[in-house]
């Protein structure tokens, strides 16, 4: 195995504009209405400072948030913190995406599901927390959700830090530009126009005709930049921007995040009828998802309506709705059929300020029963050991193809309960998919069907069922739980005991050991420093308990690589003892033609139920490494036992947060299993990179990242997990190892 020297590198583009949705219920609720002792406390912000009500307003709200219990008032914002405030304050939480491609942006999930239904690869994204809420990716599909989840479309923003979601939010929404080709510069201080010029995005009150004789008072207005000019007229106008005691805008200079805070809670007060005139004279025309409904009797379905301007842009208008026909209500955008079968209609209108009339209607059809496709899948395998688990996912389809709106109550069986068990009986799953429970196999080896099934007694219109078959495997696999990787022999670590490195390794929990075997130059023999090591750590490793994996590098000459396997396979101790197992370290250019001339005549010498494991690369690394889709992931599936992905997350040289290490091996232990269909182990990372010069790192993983490592590759289904290397594990990671419960 070779260690990660160098930056993993991600690619990031440059996306384009797309209209958002109407977010007109984000400015609801009144500043003054919110009760101050919600609000956030900071240290440096006193009662009686000039901007204590407004920060203490925007604090309640989550608009607004320090650090160590400070605010910083003083300090100038930057224009990460100001795409925060805005798409917080404004309420554009949910964007939907095909692909990396933002299409709309909504302040309600449902509508936003609703949106996303038309596309296909679609998915709706928290602009909050960056975690994707729903998607319609087939599961084959998933390696390619999870790269378009973590799309940035500057390079300057990239996927884990904090303010990614809301810069993508505000990008998504057409509120902020870049700073250059693919830049964003986060940190930069924002000046006093640009922030009323974002506002006045966010409102959809850029198109507005201001009178801009209000700027004729202000001695600087000729500093306006002309881009700014309207923006800034109409926030004077509007008393979001107001000028100092000497009678200046001082539009080109930065502004404190304080003053940044007032703008945002001015904006909220914002009469409502005063924000529909400036907004509805610029609508053009209604758009509505879906543009027809089909339902059972007594179904729901979310319905949404953008309010388009002629470049697309959406804007927050509320509209009248009627039903026309028998066939339903219509309220707070949810359609709910009627009880009898018919034909109807939903229309929404809107008479803008400017005395024009738009409308949109929707056919409306009410069926009977409506017969429904249930499409059941298992992450991250439909096979699995004993003790492991696999989260069951279901899809439900209408006759169309198309996602089943709304809630459906879903029945949920077992087959046979002696190879396991679902935590679930009963599911409500909202919007056409969803998890349905967690299955966790037991010890006896063999098929079992999930069926879900969908009855018209509980789903009034709606019938369906479907299954999914898992198998549960023999459990003889010795790589299981934790384990450790020992390299003394061939790093030439000082200090090589085998007594203490059974004794630590016990100590901490660990059921396997991986010993990585060096052969001899061009030969498939063993060289005698590893064939010591066998000899001395293979007893003392059964005596405690702990099972022994021979490692071989591969070279991609599959006749030296083969006797090598073997070699290590057959060798003996002196006491009579092998190893219990093999791992091939994959890290060259591998093909199915070579992984297949390797392993096939090392399976016939050792059988279909030898253990060995495939060590090699998580799936989503970048050109350093090799791509997913020019492994060969089938072959892996076909020959190895386990797929064991080196998932070495402390590429940079800084701490790394426990959500960082999360999302990082989650996402790539899940792919590996969906690519291989295998059993997968996580090998985490216990040693120290070196930067590209050579130079080491000053930063190891923390206890708390070794902690976030084991806890994701535990919930991603994951068989087990090892530390690379043990001889260089600090304490502090061994401790965090060892406590880990698996």
């Amino acid at each position: 195995m070779r260690e990660r020297r160098h930056v993993r590198k991600r690619t990031s583009r440059v996306g384009r504009w797309i209209g958002m949705a109407c977010l007109a219920a984000a400015l609801a609720v009144p500043p003054n209405s919110v009760r101050a002792e919600s609000a956030a406390v900071f240290s440096d912000v006193h009662p009686g400072d000039w901007y204590y009500e407004a920060v203490q307003d925007l604090a309640s709200r989550g608009i607004v948030n320090g650090a160590g219990g400070r605010f910083d008032p003083g300090r100038l914002v930057n224009r990460a913190e100001l795409a925060k405030m805005v798409v917080v304050a404004l309420g554009y939480r949910y964007t939907v995406l095909q692909g990396t491609d933002p299409k709309q942006v909504f302040s309600s999930k449902d509508e936003a599901v609703a949106y996303a239904s038309q596309f296909d690869h679609a998915l709706v994204r928290d602009n909050h927390s960056g975690a994707v809420v729903w998607h319609n990716y087939p599961d084959a599909e998933r390696a390619r959700l999870e790269q378009d989840s973590r799309h940035a479309d500057f390079a300057d923003v990239p996927y884990g830090t904090w303010y990614w979601p809301y810069v993508e939010g505000a990008w998504a929404a057409k509120i902020v530009r870049g700073t250059g080709p693919g830049q964003f510069s986060p940190e930069a201080p924002v000046l006093r126009q640009d922030i009323v010029t974002m506002i006045m995005k966010g409102l959809r009150f850029d198109r507005s005709d201001p009178d801009e004789g209000v700027l004729s008072p202000f001695a600087d207005r000729d500093q306006i930049s002309p881009y700014a000019v309207s923006p800034v007229a109409t926030a004077v106008a509007l008393k979001i921007l107001t000028g100092d005691d000497q009678g200046l805008l001082r539009p080109r200079e930065g502004a404190t995040r304080a003053q940044a805070a007032a703008m945002i809670q001015r904006m909220l007060l914002i009469p409502p009828g005063d924000r529909f005139v400036r907004q509805s004279k610029t609508v053009t025309r209604l758009e509505a998802v879906p543009r027809e409904l089909k339902l059972g009797i007594g179904q729901r379905q979310p319905v949404a309506v953008v309010a388009l301007r002629d470049d697309g842009v959406s804007v927050p208008v509320q509209l009248n709705w009627k039903v026309e026909g028998a066939v339903g209500s219509f309220a707070d955008g949810v359609f709910q059929a009627g009880s009898q079968p018919g034909q109807g209609a939903l229309v929404g209108s809107l008479t803008t300020s400017d005395g024009r009339t738009l409308s949109v209607r929707i056919p409306v059809t009410v069926e009977a029963v409506s017969p429904v496709r249930v499409e059941l899948s298992a992450v991250p395998s439909t096979e699995l050991f004993p003790g492991n688990k696999a989260r069951v996912r279901i899809v439900l389809k209408d006759s169309h193809g198309q996602l089943i709106p709304g809630e459906v109550n879903v029945d949920v069986t077992l087959s046979d309960p002696g190879r396991g068990s679902l935590d679930v009986q009963r599911r409500t799953i909202a919007g056409g998919m969803g998890d349905l429970g967690t299955f966790t196999a037991g010890y006896q080896p063999g098929p079992v069907v999930i069926r879900a099934t969908i009855s018209p007694e509980k789903n009034p219109g709606l019938t369906g069922s479907g299954d999914l078959t898992l198998t549960v495997l023999k459990g003889n696999l010795p790589v299981r739980g934790k384990g450790v990787w020992g390299t003394w022999v061939e790093w030439g670590t000082a200090g090589y005991d085998p007594d203490r490195i059974i004794q630590r390794a016990k100590e901490a929990g660990a059921n396997y050991l991986y010993l990585i075997v060096r052969n001899q130059p061009g030969e498939g023999t063993i060289r005698p420093e590893s064939k010591a090591m066998l000899d001395a750590i293979i007893p003392r490793a059964h005596a405690n308990g702990i099972a022994v994996i021979g490692c071989v590098y591969l070279v991609d000459d599959p006749k030296l690589d083969t006797a090598r396997m073997l070699a290590v396979a057959r060798h003996t101790t002196p006491t009579g003892e092998r190893v219990d197992g093999l791992a091939a370290d994959i890290e060259e250019s591998p093909t199915a033609e070579t992984i297949a001339a390797t392993m096939e005549p090392v399976r016939q010498a050792l059988g279909s139920d030898y253990p060995i494991v495939a060590v090699t690369y998580p799936p989503f690394l970048g050109t350093a490494w090799k791509k997913s889709e020019n492994y060969p992931w089938s072959s892996f599936g076909r020959y190895f036992d386990v797929i064991s992905i080196m998932d070495y997350w402390h590429y940079r040289d800084r701490e790394y947060t426990p959500e960082e290490v999360r999302s990082e091996i989650l996402s790539e232990a899940q792919a590996a299993a969906r690519l291989t269909g295998r059993p997968v182990e996580v090998i985490g990372q216990a040693y120290r990179m070196d930067h590209s010069d050579g130079t080491p790192f000053q930063t190891v993983p923390t206890a708390a990242e070794v902690t976030a490592a084991m806890q994701a590759a535990k919930e991603a289904g994951a068989v087990a997990f090892s530390l690379y290397r043990w001889d260089t594990a600090t304490q502090e990671e061994v401790n965090a190892f060892r406590a880990f419960p698996w």
